[in-house]
C-alpha cells in the first residue's frame, strides 16, 4: 500500500512492464506461500511479499555484481541456495533492463534444474511463472 507505481522507461526488447501485469504477479505470488526466486530484475517482489532472497544476489549483472568470469561460482552458489530454501516457483522475466533475461541460459546449473525440475504454468505479460513438478 506504501508503493506507488511509476511507468517504467521502456530499455530492452519491444515489451513493456505494465502496471497490471506486475500487480496481477504479486496478487498470485500473495496466495501462495510457497519460496520463489525472480530473474534477474524484478527483485522488489521479495520486499512486497515479506520475503528475502532464496540466494545471496539481488542483481545478476556482469560486471556489477560479479565478474563474468565468476558465472560458474555463481551458478553453482545459487542453485545450492535455492535447493536449501526449498524454492517452489521461479519467475523468470521475457525482458530486462540490461538485457540480462536470459542469462540464466548460460548457468548450466541453473538452466538445467529449471529445465528438468520445473514446468512454465503461467504468465503475466514480461514475466513466466515455472513451478516445481514436485
Amino acid at each position: 500500500s506504501r508503493v506507488k507505481w511509476g511507468e517504467p522507461t521502456n530499455f530492452g526488447l519491444e515489451s513493456t512492464l505494465s502496471q497490471h501485469d506486475f500487480e496481477a504477479l504479486n496478487n498470485w505470488l500473495a496466495t501462495t506461500k510457497a519460496n520463489f526466486f525472480v530473474f534477474p530484475d524484478s527483485t522488489i517482489l521479495y520486499g512486497l511479499q515479506g520475503r528475502v532472497s532464496p540466494q545471496p544476489w539481488l542483481y545478476f549483472s556482469p560486471g556489477h555484481s560479479f565478474l563474468k568470469e565468476e558465472l560458474p561460482k555463481v551458478d553453482a552458489a545459487v542453485v545450492e541456495a535455492l535447493r536449501r530454501n526449498n524454492v517452489r516457483i521461479i519467475i523468470l522475466e521475457k525482458d530486462s533492463w540490461v538485457g540480462n533475461q536470459n542469462l540464466w541460459k548460460q548457468m548450466p546449473k541453473l538452466e538445467s534444474w529449471i529445465d528438468n525440475d520445473f514446468e512454465k504454468v503461467k504468465e503475466f505479460g514480461i514475466y513466466e511463472v515455472w513451478i516445481s513438478r514436485e
